[in-house]
């Protein structure tokens, strides 16, 4: 477990050693020394996903105890003789809204190792594709290999949730920057190749919007 646990703060804390790392033994295929006292090793998706799980967990009852305490200076002031006429019609509102947000942060915990392998997968399709438009020659084997590196590895952004309020958005943009550094130096693609990859979600979803305006324009 602590190895795990190093190698998964290494990996956070040196993204372009560890892709790097990775990218030679993927190369030589044989094991190379890291240097540390605890052995780095090569984790696999799950052993990601179990520590990203904790720090979800983490973010999840943060949000819970701002929900209580949020409730709590709800009910006091709602109680207060000054303030109670105004507050008291938008207390059902608020109650709506506290339920509502518990129940999506339940789902968000329950579910994130579903939405972490769709993510894994999602970008494992987007990295192999890119790879077979600028390097065909690539091993099929060496590339998903890499390509499951890359993807499972950038699952260690999610140590930024602990960050309060700014934690998911730091989240988001750290695992792309990780994706970026992955495919720069584990994969070996250019700067503007790595951009085309980050981007081709967005070309994705506005191909997508286009083929549908245009059947729809066919309907009419």
């Amino acid at each position: 477990m602590q190895q795990i646990l190093y190698s998964y703060f290494i990996s956070f804390l040196h993204p372009f050693k560890t892709q790097k790392y990775l990218s030679d033994l993927s190369d030589n295929d044989v094991e190379t020394t890291w240097r540390g006292k605890i052995p780095f090793l090569t984790l696999n998706f799950y052993e990601f996903l179990g520590v990203s799980w904790v720090f979800v967990i983490i973010k999840s009852i943060y949000a819970l105890i701002s929900l209580l305490l949020e409730y709590k200076a709800f009910d006091f002031a709602s109680h207060s003789n000054s303030l109670s006429y105004l507050l008291k019609p938008a207390y059902y509102d608020m109650a709506i809204f506290q339920k509502t947000f518990l129940f999506i942060i339940l789902l968000k915990t329950i579910f994130f190792p579903l939405s972490a392998w769709i993510y894994v997968k999602f970008w494992g399709v987007m990295i192999k594709f890119a790879s077979n438009l600028f390097t065909p020659e690539r091993d099929e084997q060496q590339l998903h290999r890499a390509t499951a590196e890359i993807t499972n590895s950038s699952l260690c952004s999610n140590i930024l949730l602990v960050v309060p309020v700014f934690g998911e958005f730091l989240e988001f943009l750290y695992s792309l920057f990780f994706i970026f550094i992955g495919l720069k130096e584990n994969l070996k693609f250019s700067n503007l190749q790595s951009v085309i990859v980050l981007a081709l979600p967005i070309f994705s979803v506005l191909l997508t919007l286009l083929v549908m305006l245009l059947y729809i324009f066919l309907l009419i």
